[in-house]
């Protein structure tokens, strides 16, 4: 029976993983690791400044929060329904701390409001 030398042959994949040999060498990925780390701190710099439309119509929504809150306060001070009164009071505060956070950008915070954000609602800092 005649011997087959398979040594010689060869397959396609065996042409892929050639290439692919010589394409993840150290250098090769060491540059695709710091490509990949300098997106990553482009696309989280770009999250926590956030879209400026979203962010708009965030700083809208609490303004309406707040105008709606305050005129329905006003509508159970008259009417007499307490416990509703306490829920838009505070319904007007998640009003003004949505409007704090989002209008930060078009305008600034007085320090002792910031300060109190951020110490009595640490969660916000990774918002």
């Amino acid at each position: 029976m005649p011997s087959i030398n398979y040594g010689t042959e060869t397959t396609p994949l065996a042409a892929v993983g050639a290439s692919a040999r010589n394409i993840l060498t150290k250098e090769n990925t060491d540059k695709a690791m710091a490509f990949a780390k300098d997106e990553l701190g482009k696309l989280g710099e770009s999250a926590k400044r956030g879209d400026l439309s979203i962010r708009a119509l965030a700083l809208m929504g609490g303004i309406a929060m707040c105008v709606t809150s305050i005129l329905g306060l006003l509508g159970r001070f008259v009417t007499l329904h307490w416990i509703r009164a306490v829920m838009d009071v505070y319904l007007i505060i998640l009003g003004l701390l949505v409007c704090f956070l989002e209008g930060k950008r078009f305008a600034k915070l007085p320090p002792a409001i910031n300060e109190g954000i951020r110490k009595y609602c640490y969660f916000l800092d990774f918002i």
